[in-house]
């Protein structure tokens, strides 16, 4: 993401390219997430274990959204309205994270993980995995409420 900025900022030219390149974005965004959906195993997710730690981490994650949105609303005087409901709206947001457990499956650390506790890494996937499906069932109905519920403009 950096690069891309530093790049489309650094001359009028890269502009044409990147406009250039537009179209073919969404077709790449969805092979990233059927590619992403290829490493999901039904299977593993339904093991009591990998259950307990989906939802401890989809419960972490949704309060670490939450809350640090709240207290960034709180720290830069947002109203009370937005503070209440913006983090609602961070919910569904999960690319970053399917992008980085992937990068973990083939990283060559990988290997030393799998040899300390073999099926570490899949699980590791199957988790985040199993996350992102949960948040993107619930995310957009919450962040639905949150837009409604937190629009100064109507209040």
């Amino acid at each position: 993401m950096a690069a891309g900025c530093v790049l489309v900022n650094l001359s009028a030219r890269n502009h044409r390219v990147f406009r250039i390149l537009s179209p073919l974005t969404p077709p790449v965004y969805a092979l990233f997430f059927v590619i992403a959906g290829t490493e999901l195993r039904p299977g593993v997710i339904l093991q009591k274990e990998i259950m307990l730690l989906g939802a401890a981490y989809v419960l972490a994650r949704a309060l670490g959204k939450y809350g640090g949105t709240y207290w960034g609303c709180h720290l830069s005087g947002v109203s009370a309205q937005v503070k209440r409901y913006l983090g609602l709206c961070m919910l569904p947001q999960a690319g970053v994270a399917i992008g980085l457990v992937l990068l973990i499956r083939v990283s060559p650390l990988s290997s030393r993980l799998d040899a300390a506790r073999p099926g570490i890494v899949g699980d590791m996937v199957n988790i985040v995995l199993l996350s992102v499906f949960v948040n993107e069932l619930v995310g957009p109905p919450l962040s639905r409420l949150g837009v409604i519920r937190g629009n100064e403009m109507e209040a």
